[in-house]
């Protein structure tokens, strides 16, 4: 046997009908968002954000509410709330932003199904993030 013939051998490969053309698309996410600075209090402030993400059966929609406190010019800290198709959602974050780098260090609760006064009834997630990102 000649060596091609031995490589192809030890393959399975997949022949196509070239009439067949496969693509595929980008996910697409559609995200929509307000930040408001509160008049009394620069360091305060406010947030909305929408997102949309379609899926094949079914489209994924949140919103949140966002409050950040920076007390000092490279510290900031976040309080969050979400609605969204599963359920809600809540977190904080803890954000070091230095020059040349930032550090951050969050945490979020997933809980699934709560009673009309927002009491989580089943198990919550908890996911913890930590980071650090340096800004070009």
């Amino acid at each position: 046997m000649q060596p091609l013939e031995d490589i192809r051998d030890s393959f399975d490969f997949l022949i196509q009908d070239k009439k067949k053309n496969s693509f595929e698309f980008l996910p697409v996410s559609l995200n929509v968002g307000a930040k408001y600075i509160m008049p009394f209090n620069e360091n305060i402030s406010a947030a909305v954000l929408y997102t949309y993400k379609p899926y094949e059966f079914y489209g994924y929609n949140e919103v949140r509410l966002f409050g950040c406190w920076t007390p000092l010019s490279w510290l900031s800290l976040d309080l969050s709330g979400a609605r969204h198709n599963f359920g809600w959602s809540f977190g904080g974050a803890f954000d070091v932003h230095a020059p040349g780098f930032n550090i951050f260090w969050g945490i979020d609760s997933y809980s699934f199904r709560v009673t009309p006064q927002m009491i989580p009834i089943d198990k919550s997630n908890i996911g913890m993030t930590f980071g650090v990102s340096f800004p070009i």
